[in-house]
């Protein structure tokens, strides 16, 4: 297996990190795409081919604090799995231009 590492400063201290694995055998690939803020303790995971985020999930605790992120256009208009956005995810998302009025 090969596995490759991208990292693109997309916003102050945020990184689109791009996280691909390739199967020698069956030449398939996968790919994780996530958001990541230096100062923030969740990471935001992206759809492969908009970039845009669909789900959150602290670093350290996992999926028990985290979500789904349903976003319309540059809006965000639900989420699950909490029962607020963490202030890390809503200060990510506002970063990178989303409006997060309807969930805040």
């Amino acid at each position: 297996m090969i596995r490759t590492e991208t990292r693109t400063t997309i916003a102050e201290n945020i990184e689109l990190v791009i996280k691909t694995s390739k199967f020698e055998e069956d030449r398939k690939e996968s790919k994780l795409v996530s958001i990541e803020r230096k100062d923030s303790n969740f990471t935001l995971y992206c759809n492969e081919d908009t970039h845009v985020p669909t789900m959150f999930e602290h670093n350290e605790v996992g999926d028990d604090w985290g979500g789904g992120i349903w976003i319309k256009g540059k809006k965000v208009t639900d989420y699950d799995g909490v029962s607020e956005l963490p202030r890390g995810v809503l200060k990510t998302l506002r970063a990178l231009g989303y409006d997060v009025s309807e969930v805040d």
